[in-house]
């Protein structure tokens, strides 16, 4: 009994140290993300690159890329649970 409980609480704090795993977007939600990325690329008269499509935060955003008639890439922040983006 010990032992089990010396060992869960290793995994715990190891968990704890590494922070959680990163949360891989559904096809939906990665649908969401890149409509909000592409809308907020052409208001800003730029062009979406990609989305991540993984989420390392709780904010329900991803980091997606949009570049700029030069070519200058900048991220901006979008949401994959409503669409919608802010910079960084």
């Amino acid at each position: 009994m010990k032992l089990i409980i010396g060992t869960s609480l290793l995994s715990l704090l190891a968990w704890a140290a590494h922070g959680a795993e990163p949360y891989t977007l559904t096809s939906a939600e990665s649908k969401i993300a890149q409509l909000g990325a592409t809308n907020y690329a052409q208001a800003s008269k730029a062009t979406f690159i990609s989305c991540s499509n993984l989420c390392t935060s709780d904010d329900h955003h991803v980091a997606c890329t949009i570049a700029d008639k030069a070519g200058v890439r900048s991220e901006v922040q979008c949401s994959y649970k409503s669409e919608g983006c802010k910079k960084q």
